[in-house]
């Protein structure tokens, strides 16, 4: 049990220490700061020159997390054609398809992990979507 604890602590630090956190913090804080501007009713632009594989993962789990309808497995899949496997999809590198794609499943998935009962998809259909997408 004892090393168990060492190699998890160890992981840990090398997650705070690692560039994936700091994009992640970033698009959660992004994702966060678009929600509140829409729930105090302001209009907003997503729009991102520099990382425009990102705009539609930060666009897409912002409805995520204000539309229930995109929690249901009808609007996931609605939701998913529309922003993210799109024509823009098409055009993009492969690196970056992925890095969309998993930048928006793992927001996704942190939502599910904390409330699974307001989504009627679960992480299986993540990890397929990972997996084949």
């Amino acid at each position: 049990k004892m090393l168990q604890r060492l190699m998890v602590k160890k992981a840990q630090e090398e997650f705070v220490l690692s560039p994936w956190r700091k994009i992640m913090q970033k698009y959660f804080g992004t994702v966060l700061e678009i929600v509140s501007l829409l729930r105090n009713g302001e209009s907003v632009i997503i729009q991102s020159p520099k990382n425009h594989h990102v705009t539609s993962a930060v666009s897409a789990f912002v409805q995520v997390l204000i539309d229930p309808f995109f929690r249901s497995l009808t609007g996931f899949c609605v939701l998913l054609e529309k922003e993210i496997f799109n024509q823009r999809w098409l055009t993009k590198t492969v690196v970056s398809r992925w890095v969309s794609l998993f930048v928006f499943l793992q927001g996704v998935y942190e939502c599910i992990y904390q409330f699974p009962d307001i989504f009627e998809y679960n992480e299986n259909m993540l990890l397929y979507l990972l997996e084949y997408g």
